[in-house]
């Protein structure tokens, strides 16, 4: 039994010049997945290229797929199948870092303490210990994910991948509950090749993160519909894990406190609640748990939106991160400012603050946006082709660590979103004009 209006194309991204039988184009996704598992070990010559080219094709047949008809039936047949052709794609190097942050914790030792050059642990290297980015610093990642770590450290790596790969389907299950008349806004997260690929395939623990915002997100819905302390208080609790997996929720404290008004905002107080809990666990307050994520912070820069071209422009280099910091946090807050009277454009806005203003922008970060995306319509279409052109983003394995950005990749991934904005806003003036 298919929703109303299921069966109607959409308002779906146009792929210009690119046109499939609408009943075909989402069953292509499969065969694209099954390309980039392939060539995901980008180390191997020649597979940075290859999947880089694979991830564009597989996002044109999405953008494509999009603008057919949309069943249950086809949602979910390409949802789970493309991520299982996913499963024996090659790791991200993140993941090595989170196994060995497990294995430290289980061992005994504390990995907000020790990095993993420390000669402390060398009992515990194995054969995957090289895979492990930044050996020299201690962990950066927050505390609720160190915990998820531990439990997961002694599992192979299919496990790991199933498990993020079911809470991966859970958020695409919860859009299209949330959205029951338009299956699209599910398709639109659950199709996406660059969510597939973050989460079944390249193991990034951020889903986690993702699937406590939306849920926040759900629960602040209905409280704003029919206000209600359990969904408020287990809207604030959603926060705070998603906060205690990964700080991104924190700029989103603001969009909450001005939905819900400050009569009701004690509420939020909850969303400490995960963070401290998990902190203490790790070993706060005698243990810093983001003194990795400051050293990171402080000098971290990839594939940034912004920045590059401020340096461009100005002929000043950035020696930290200091400016862009400040501008981010002054980004979100005048965000969430400008549109508190409608939350979920809001959430929209402050998250891409967040990631055109950080001085690092990995593609998997994309994720964390489109959920949002696909729940505000066509207005947000933009992210949709973002996701896609960042595929061009791998080419950056073809040269040896660190990375220097050539301004054609840049332009190759930024020009695309930017042009599609700026033709929305075109469209816009001339209906506004008559």
């Amino acid at each position: 039994m298919t929703h109303p209006g299921s069966r109607q194309p959409g308002p779906g991204p146009r792929a210009a010049g690119f046109r499939l039988p609408a009943s075909l184009s989402p069953y292509l996704l499969l065969p694209c997945a099954l390309g980039l598992s392939a060539t995901s070990d980008l180390t191997a010559p020649g597979n940075p290229v290859r999947f880089a080219l694979l991830g564009l094709l597989a996002g044109l047949v999405y953008l494509a797929a999009l603008r057919g008809p949309i069943t249950p039936t086809r949602l979910w047949m390409v949802a789970i199948g493309a991520r299982l052709l996913l499963l024996p794609a090659e790791p991200g190097d993140d993941f090595w870092r989170y196994v060995w942050e497990g294995r430290v914790q289980a061992a005994g030792f504390n990995p907000y303490v020790l990095a993993p050059a420390a000669p402390e642990l060398a009992g515990l290297r194995d054969a995957d210990w090289a895979k492990i980015n930044h050996p020299g610093f201690v962990a950066a990642y927050p505390p609720g994910a160190q915990l998820i770590f531990r439990a997961l450290q002694a599992f192979p790596t299919l496990v790991w991948k199933l498990a993020f790969t079911r809470l991966d389907l859970a958020i695409v299950a919860l859009l299209a509950h949330w959205r029951r008349s338009d299956l699209r806004v599910a398709a639109i997260y659950g199709w996406n090749p660059l969510a597939i690929y973050a989460f079944a395939g390249a193991v990034h623990f951020d889903v986690l993160m993702v699937l406590a915002l939306v849920g926040a997100a759900r629960l602040l819905e209905r409280d704003l519909a029919q206000p209600s302390r359990r969904a408020l208080g287990g809207s604030a609790l959603l926060l705070g894990v998603g906060i205690a997996l990964k700080l991104v929720p924190l700029v989103l404290l603001p969009v909450w406190f001005l939905a819900c008004g400050w009569r009701r905002a004690g509420w939020l107080l909850l969303a400490a609640v995960p963070p401290l809990v998990t902190a203490l666990l790790l070993g706060w307050p005698g243990v810093d748990p983001l003194a990795g994520l400051r050293t990171f912070g402080r000098v971290a820069r990839t594939n940034d939106c912004v920045w590059w071209l401020f340096e461009l422009v100005s002929g000043l280099r950035l020696e930290t991160n200091a400016l862009p910091q400040l501008a981010l946090a002054v980004g979100c807050g005048l965000a969430a400012w400008v549109f508190r009277r409608d939350w979920l454009r809001a959430t929209l806005w402050v998250l891409g603050a967040l990631l055109l203003l950080s001085p690092a922008l990995h593609p998997w970060y994309l994720a964390w946006i489109l959920p949002f995306a696909a729940l505000r319509g066509p207005a947000a279409h933009g992210w949709l082709i973002f996701s896609v052109s960042a595929f061009a983003y791998f080419l950056l394995w073809l040269q040896p660590l660190p990375w220097a950005q050539p301004v054609w990749l840049r332009l190759l991934i930024l020009l695309p979103p930017l042009v599609w904005w700026a033709q929305q806003r075109r469209a816009g003036a001339a209906v506004a004009g008559g």
